[in-house]
């Protein structure tokens, strides 16, 4: 409950926000519903008001106002005399935000005192007392208390005697598959490093609470975990990061934000280079984490010159949506691209230039890809969002009935709007990066140019050409080449002996030929395929480079800050696809498996290296990084006949 005071200029002192969110019903639907925040105006700390940035706005004067439009906050709020009595909830995503920010704030808010109360230490004690246990099985752990063996009634050597705390069944289970359980004080604690007990289950269990009451961001030591929310929008907001401005780490509750913060915080005082990298599985919001870092360095730090500004850098990413991303089994629109982007910073701690470096681009993805799975988003959006005069020039009146590379126009109306309005956007963000419309009819023409060469086919015996010369045609136009030199460079002009060999690998030891490089030749949808791939290939490089024509400059630069998101684990059996990854996914899961083991360098090795060196004695188990099966694949010594009869030394190591 707070009373505010009218000011001289005849307002209260606060703004209001309005936005929706994501609620349940009490039947367990999910729906969506307009929310009001009364917030300090926007960069301001002004904590006399007693109001922090994510406040939604429950009564007026007494009155409720949760189901009342804007306009009818607004006319209450004028119509209130010299003062104005609100009552504000903190939503669940910020309650610990606005508990760390009002923490000095004396009087404001009856925050609840951090020091334990005696029934909370007694509560403690009491489940010290209990012995509470986790109790890991292969459907998850579930809570039991230790029982205390005794005289008539011996336990196994190797098992300990545990009451389930459900059903209260009494079971000997083996040592290794009980883990100590915390208290429940310790559930939604902010650092996972401050728990008692620090194993699997007590971990997963206090993400679990967290996520439980929308709470998203958790600390681990010097790292975050982050857990993809279903929507929590109200937790990012100009507002919010300047809660986060100019705070140290220990000063602020968990958020994307607090790492920007500490990154950019550690860069200034020390005049270091710093790295951020997001690590995950596809889905798990490393690109959208991304994107929060980057725009509150463009925020609170501020660009010289405006040379990068928090609209250049939403337009960057849509565009990286859109030429990067696809729909895959687990992800809705997976980045299918590394992206390492690069913030060059000035003496003043302003950003001078920005650039974005990419690899491992899937560009085989626009020819072929596995079975319910998409090529890039902007095919559709082209398909679906041209005006009438570019559709007449790409030959888009018209789509073919069949296409050898599965690039077909979207059937549902909605789906089809939505296209045709992210196409808007992306021209829009095009023209903020400074790229000009004879350019961006570039990549127009060489994306019509691929959809046509799909359409033409190839021949499937006999001599290497297209299917349907018809629609080649419209290609070569696109391309601004005749057919036969199209047909020529696709089909006729293959480098010889490195194909083959490259192609005799993967034949296997029964096929003949891998001695003397004689395997099989492409087909000439092979060839096909090849070219397709190649051109986006080239066209994505021509992106890249056109967007960081816009974010740099000539200004001198003291230090860097690296922000690295790579396409996250993917396991085509979680998307119950009966099938092998492919060689792309296998190049992302085994990125993310050696960027897991810096990690592990880094967060233990490292540590436990320099408290041997100062004769620290720790107790801790053996700690090891498991070897995963793609870096094992890669990186050591196979034992495979087939692999051991290619290599053409003895220290040849893995696949590459």
């Amino acid at each position: 409950q707070l009373e505010l005071q009218r000011r001289n200029t005849g307002d209260f002192g606060f703004s209001l926000r309005r936005t929706t969110m994501l609620d349940r019903a009490p039947d367990g639907h999910v729906y969506r519903k307009v929310v009001h925040f009364a917030e300090p105006g926007a960069g301001t700390k002004d904590l006399a008001l007693g109001l922090v940035p994510g406040d939604r706005l429950v009564e007026i004067n007494g009155r409720n106002v949760e189901n009342k439009s804007r306009d009818e906050i607004v006319e209450m709020i004028r119509q209130s005399g010299d003062t104005v009595k609100l009552k504000v909830q903190p939503i669940l995503e910020l309650s610990e935000l606005s508990r760390c920010w009002l923490r000095n704030c004396r009087g404001l808010r009856k925050e609840a005192c951090e020091a334990k109360t005696e029934e909370q230490i007694l509560a403690e004690q009491s489940w010290y007392d209990a012995e509470k246990v986790w109790l890991v099985h292969k459907d998850g752990f579930s809570l039991a208390s230790q029982l205390k063996a005794d005289n008539s009634n011996s336990v196994p050597e190797g098992k300990v005697r545990i009451c389930l705390d459900h059903d209260k069944t009494v079971l000997d289970v083996d040592e290794d598959d009980v883990e100590k359980a915390n208290p429940v004080s310790y559930d939604r604690v902010e650092d996972l490093t401050s728990l008692v007990y620090l194993n699997e289950s007590s971990v997963l269990h206090t993400l679990r609470q967290r996520y439980g009451g929308n709470l998203i961001h958790t600390y681990a030591g010097p790292s975050m975990v982050i857990l993809n929310p279903l929507s929590s929008p109200s937790m990012y907001s100009e507002k919010v990061m300047h809660m986060f401005k100019g705070c140290r780490r220990e000063d602020t509750s968990p958020h994307i934000y607090a790492v920007a913060q500490a990154a950019y915080r550690n860069m200034l005082m020390t005049r270091q280079d710093q790295s951020i990298v997001l690590l995950g599985s596809s889905g798990s919001g490393k690109t959208s984490s991304s994107q929060h870092l980057i725009q509150y360095l463009a925020t609170i730090a501020g660009s010289t010159g405006k040379i990068f500004s928090v609209e250049k850098w939403q337009a960057v990413y849509t565009i990286l949506e859109a030429f990067g991303n696809s729909m895959t089994g687990l992800n809705g629109s997976a980045s299918r691209v590394s992206q390492i982007i690069s913030l060059d910073f000035d003496q003043a701690g302003q950003v001078a230039s920005a650039s974005i470096q990419t690899m491992l681009l899937e560009k085989l993805r626009v020819a072929k890809r596995p079975e319910k799975e998409a090529t890039f988003n902007v095919f559709y959006y082209l398909m679906a969002g041209v005006d009438n005069t570019l559709r007449t020039e790409l030959h888009f009146n018209h789509f073919a009935e069949n296409n050898v590379f599965g690039i077909t126009p979207l059937h549902k109306a909605e789906e089809k709007q939505r296209a045709a309005q992210q196409f808007g956007r992306l021209q829009a963000a095009m023209k903020v990066m400074g790229i000009s419309l004879d350019e961006q009819k570039v990549f127009w023409l060489v994306l019509g140019a691929i959809y046509h060469l799909g359409a033409a086919g190839a021949t499937k015996a006999g001599r290497k050409q297209f299917a349907r010369h018809e629609w080649a045609q419209k290609a070569a136009y696109l391309l601004g080449c005749t057919l036969e030199h199209l047909s020529s460079s696709i089909f006729k002009h293959q480098p010889k002996g490195t194909l083959q060999k490259s192609t005799s690998f993967r034949q296997g030891p029964e096929d003949g030929g891998l001695g003397d490089g004689s395997g099989s030749k492409m087909s000439a949808l092979d060839c096909l395929e090849g070219l397709a791939s190649g051109l986006y290939s080239e066209l994505f490089t021509l992106l890249i480079s056109l967007i960081n024509r816009a974010l740099k400059s000539s200004q001198n630069s003291l230090c860097s800050m690296m922000i690295v998101d790579t396409p996250g684990f993917q396991n085509p059996k979680l998307a119950k696809q009966d099938r092998g990854a492919t060689f792309e996914e296998l190049c992302h899961n085994y990125t993310q498996d050696r960027l897991q083991a810096l990690f592990h360098e880094k967060t233990f090795v490292q540590e436990l290296e320099r408290y041997k060196e100062e004769n620290i004695e720790l107790a801790l188990d053996d700690l090891e990084a498991s070897t995963s099966g793609s870096v094992a694949a890669v990186d050591q010594a196979s034992h495979q006949a087939l692999v051991r009869t290619l290599t053409r030394t003895d220290e040849a190591r893995g696949l590459l």
